[in-house]
């Protein structure tokens, strides 16, 4: 999935009601959390024109980004009972995408497994 096909997807549901920009900035925070939390990497930084760029989360887990989209737009639209909805649903297709990076990827010389949104240690 795309930046602009995540901003897309999440405004099929809901009408663009904010400015673009701050649209790409929530998908910047979740891209570098996925890089800092789950790939020890340093963070990354989208601007509004990397529409074209192909996001982390392969397809079958690129629904984190919508629905991060989505859980954000809730907050700052105060609607608190939307939000914990969105929220639960953007928790829940996160926590699925770290248990495939979980399955999937070992940092590379440690004995530490990636687990959740962080990282335990192996033995």
């Amino acid at each position: 999935m795309t930046v602009s096909e995540a901003i897309e997807r999440s405004n099929r549901i809901y009408p663009d009601e904010l400015d673009g920009n701050i649209l790409y900035s929530w998908i910047n925070e979740l891209e570098d959390r996925i890089a800092r939390e789950l790939f020890g990497k340093e963070g990354v930084k989208i601007q509004p024109s990397d529409g074209s760029k192909t996001l982390t989360a392969p397809d079958a887990y690129a629904e984190i980004y919508p629905a991060y989209i989505m859980m954000k737009r809730e907050f700052v639209m105060g609607s608190t009972e939307k939000f914990v909805n969105c929220a639960a649903v953007f928790g829940e297709a996160f926590k699925r995408y770290c248990d495939y990076v979980n399955r999937t990827y070992t940092r590379e010389g440690s004995s530490y497994r990636f687990v959740g949104s962080g990282i335990q240690g192996g033995i």
